[in-house]
């Protein structure tokens, strides 16, 4: 009984990671404030799969099966904070946890649904 638990817990770190489950959700709540619809720092913007592709003003911030080699977890998980995002004061750092979910969802080719709608800017909304 403790193996199969143990073999469960296991597979779960290394199972399939899904953009829209996993990994929009982690860039909306640590991310958006400054790489959403409303802010976009360096240009980048996090709040869709194409455009987490197409990057920043420094270029491409992810390399579909290349960790080492994407921009974005050089940032996120650097232990200088003044290196880090979210920049110190501005969000906490990412937990290794979530570290590890973008590690694994680039390295299993950063997969996001090709027709996901990419949000306006909500203050374009009639309302406003």
């Amino acid at each position: 009984m403790v193996l199969v638990a143990v073999s469960v817990h296991a597979d779960a770190g290394v199972g399939k990671v899904d953009y829209v489950r996993d990994v929009k959700p982690l860039f909306e709540k640590r991310c958006g404030a400054c790489h959403g619809a409303l802010k976009q720092k360096a240009g980048l913007r996090l709040d869709a799969g194409v455009l987490v592709m197409k990057g920043s003003e420094e270029g491409a911030v992810i390399k579909p099966g290349d960790v080492r080699g994407s921009l974005l977890i050089t940032k996120v998980t650097a232990t200088d904070i003044e290196d880090r995002m979210p920049p110190e004061g501005e969000g906490e750092a990412l937990t290794d946890e979530q570290g590890d979910l973008l590690r694994r969802w680039i390295t299993q080719g950063a997969v996001y649904p090709e027709d996901e709608k990419i949000a306006g800017d909500p203050r374009e909304h009639w309302a406003y």
